[in-house]
């Protein structure tokens, strides 16, 4: 019988805490809904098996006019002939490899594969970073795995790389404390001794490594873009992108902001789409209807202590079986997802590569490359504004869980630093809703409009001037449109009092009739003044003696209509606009409002890891 989560909670909860253990407390998003873009399909559980039962875990690979090269499981770099033929290269193994009780390391394991130059470059978790000839094998190896970087070793997880076009080679190390076959022990304690290192032959001295990110839990796929600006950097556990800037002409140079957040998954390596965009795969799905271990436990951590000490195949039964990948646009957004939602194909998906109109699909637990055809995949869908994963709620919180994690060890000064950043970013948001709110009344006012000119029958042209940016902060004064000279004001105090018909609030002198359903604010009109029904009078109007204002129409705020006009139905006078005495203004004709100002930008500034 199935033991339910919270029985498994509560069962691990009274069990020690293995010693050197020291999970953190993780706070994820709530984890996005399947619809949209992340709607179900079947389309990766359709892929077609490419060297089926011939190459056991194909974690990343090069692509070549369809000849694929990729590192394997039993750590051999492999290629793979689009006949199948598998033809090895390179192992970089120890005199126990083959032997039995070896340990994994014994015949390495190659995660990230690139080309440069006519070899491959390969990160070996154990061994390193190698150039590999793959014409005949020969090998070069560039970075030793016990290399120290700032006193630390670059230890036994180095995991994906990119490279630079002057040679740079950016590379993840998961984790300084344990190796690759412990990878679920770095989820599950949520440490962040994983970094971002580069390689390069030029670099002074006698060690060409140096460090570029620091304190990321576990730290998996690389991508830099395609003017080098930045680098992306996937934060497997945290199921989040960061944007490192590193080009130093770049005025956000070594800064680092989260490119894709709350994430459907556990991002594993990032590839570039032909439409701008970037291939993610998943190594681990999390929905709101499926959270993942870390969803589940991450206020836990003597739990997930617990769970640390279990053998890995039970821990796993935790996670959900579902094969996913997603595709992003140049913003972060998800614009594509493709499933296997029995995971009957893919239960992780390490690596998506598209070339010539075909995915190429690799997996660290499948013996087979995954081939779909691009033309048959769902289509492209837009994202809302905000993005499906890059929305500001999103980076927000990704803000303060950041702040949390770090708030021991960082100086008062910092703090301060960050709470201002902080306060400035609340502000902006505010702003920005502010400007939302103007805009929606920009458009519930043009939909008036239209349907005045509807009602009216339509008979009249039309004449539109279209109004300013809104402000948010202080209304601009307007500018007065004076259509004739000879103009009348007819002065008069302000009331709010008045007859009106059901549900009318008017306010005008003696005498004034008011329609049923009219509404009126604080107004002066003079004896005589007749306001048909359906009409509003905006605050400030004054309205001259025997004017008559026929059915539908609306005077703005601070418009003066003078002695003797006349309004026809269905006509909008807008704010400040004066009308002369005797000027007839035709149905359906709209005078715009003077400009106004806008409030200025700033962009929220977002916390290096």
């Amino acid at each position: 019988m199935a033991t339910s989560s919270l029985q498994l909670a509560n069962l691990l909860t009274n069990m020690r805490m293995p010693p050197g253990v020291n999970p953190l407390v993780v706070n994820l998003p709530t984890p996005p809904q399947r619809s949209g873009a992340l709607a179900p399909n079947n389309a990766l559980g359709s892929a077609v098996r490419f060297a089926d039962n011939m190459a056991p875990g194909p974690e990343s690979m090069v692509i070549s006019n369809g000849y694929v090269y990729t590192g394997l499981a039993n750590g051999f770099v492999v290629e793979i002939m689009p006949n199948s033929t598998v033809r090895r290269l390179r192992r970089m193994s120890l005199n126990s490899c083959g032997k039995q009780n070896a340990p994994e390391g014994a015949c390495g394991r190659p995660l990230g594969v690139r080309e440069y130059r006519g070899y491959l470059i390969v990160a070996d978790a154990y061994h390193g970073i190698i150039a590999i000839n793959p014409v005949d094998g020969s090998f070069q190896r560039l970075v030793d795995t016990t290399m120290k970087v700032r006193g630390k070793p670059i230890g036994g997880f180095i995991n994906d790389l990119v490279i630079g076009k002057d040679g740079s080679i950016y590379f993840t190390s998961s984790s300084t404390k344990y190796t690759r076959k412990d990878y679920l022990k770095v989820i599950l304690e949520a440490e962040t001794s994983g970094r971002v290192l580069v390689y390069n032959a030029r670099f002074p001295g006698p060690v060409k490594v140096r460090e570029l990110v620091t304190n990321l839990n576990f730290p998996n796929g690389l991508q830099l873009a395609k003017d080098e600006e930045y680098l992306l950097i996937a934060e497997g556990a945290r199921a989040r992108i960061h944007k490192a800037y590193i080009d130093r002409k770049s005025p956000k140079y070594r800064k680092i902001e989260v490119f894709a957040n709350n994430l459907p998954g556990f991002p594993d390596n990032i590839r570039p789409s032909p439409r701008g965009g970037y291939w993610v795969g998943l190594s681990s799905v999390r929905f709101d209807s499926m959270p993942s271990v870390l969803d589940k436990y991450g206020d836990q951590p003597k739990v997930r202590a617990a769970l640390m000490a279990l053998p890995t195949e039970v821990v796993m039964q935790q996670s959900p079986k579902y094969g996913l990948v997603v595709e992003l646009n140049d913003k972060g957004q998800i614009i594509r997802s493709l499933h296997d939602p029995q995971g009957a194909l893919y239960t992780a998906v390490s690596e998506v590569q598209e070339e010539k109109g075909i995915l190429y699909i690799g997996s660290y637990n499948r013996k087979f490359v995954g081939k779909l055809k691009v033309s048959e995949l769902p289509p492209v869908i837009k994202p809302d504004d905000g993005g499906s994963s890059g929305g500001i709620n999103d980076q927000l919180e990704a803000f303060l869980n950041q702040i949390r994690e770090r708030m021991n060890s960082m100086g008062l000064f910092q703090v301060r630093e960050v709470v201002i950043a902080l306060v400035k970013t609340l502000v902006q948001v505010k702003l920005d809703a502010l400007k939302a709110q103007a805009k929606a009344a920009e458009l519930a006012k043009e939909v008036q409009r239209l349907q005045a000119i509807i009602d009216s029958g339509g008979s009249d042209a039309t004449t539109t001037a279209a109004p300013g940016p809104v402000t948010t902060t202080q209304q601009a004064q307007e500018t007065t449109t004076t259509s004739q000279p000879a103009t009348t004001t007819t002065a008069g105090a302000t009331t709010t009092a008045g007859g009106g018909g059901q549900g009318t609030t008017a306010g005008g002198s003696s005498g004034t009739t008011a329609a049923q359903g009219t509404t009126q604010s604080p107004t002066t009109a003079n004896p005589g003044t007749t306001a048909a029904a359906g009409t509003t009078a905006a605050a400030g109007t004054t309205a001259a003696a025997g004017t008559t204002a026929a059915a539908g129409t609306t005077a703005a705020a601070g418009t003066t209509a003078a002695a003797g006009t006349t309004a026809a139905a269905g006509t909008t006078a807008a704010a400040g606009t004066t009308a002369a005495a005797g000027t007839t203004a035709a149905a359906g004709t709209t005078a715009a409002a003077g400009g106004t100002t806008g409030s200025p930008t700033e962009a929220p500034t977002t916390a290096t890891p």
